[in-house]
């Protein structure tokens, strides 16, 4: 579903932002092999209210794979290998955004891990 803010974002717009891995609750999802991977975002540049420009982006997201699931309704888009030059390419009609849909659908969980991470508040973490 999109939102009208990011509309022209998403049709020229589009970025890979490098992962290393993300969080859901308590859990890091990752790569087995702790390979880097590419999450699909858009960005956009305005001006602050002070008159600086800025350049910002996002991660979007999509519906969860089986991996995700128990975690969360949602997920970031995972720009699979290959498919770099695919998702940053402008567009140039509907019909061709149409074409973006199937990268960012869920992707297989081969090669993935879900770990726990024991986080404790710094104010209760034994230094010693």
């Amino acid at each position: 579903k999109e939102k009208k803010l990011f509309s022209g974002s998403w049709k020229y717009k589009r970025c890979l932002i490098p992962a290393s891995g993300f969080f859901e609750k308590k859990y890091r999802i990752r790569k087995v092999n702790y390979e880097t991977f590419w999450l699909g975002g858009i960005w956009s540049k305005w001006n602050s209210p002070d008159g600086a420009e800025l350049e910002s982006c996002c991660i979007l997201t999509t519906e969860p794979n089986d991996l995700i699931k128990p975690f969360h309704h949602r997920m970031p888009v995972v720009v699979p290998n290959g498919y770099e030059e695919a998702w940053t390419r402008q567009v140039k009609n509907e019909n061709d955004l149409k074409d973006l849909i199937p990268i960012m659908k869920s992707w297989s969980s081969d090669g993935w891990f879900v770990e726990y991470i024991n986080k404790k508040p710094c104010n209760q973490m034994n230094l010693f």
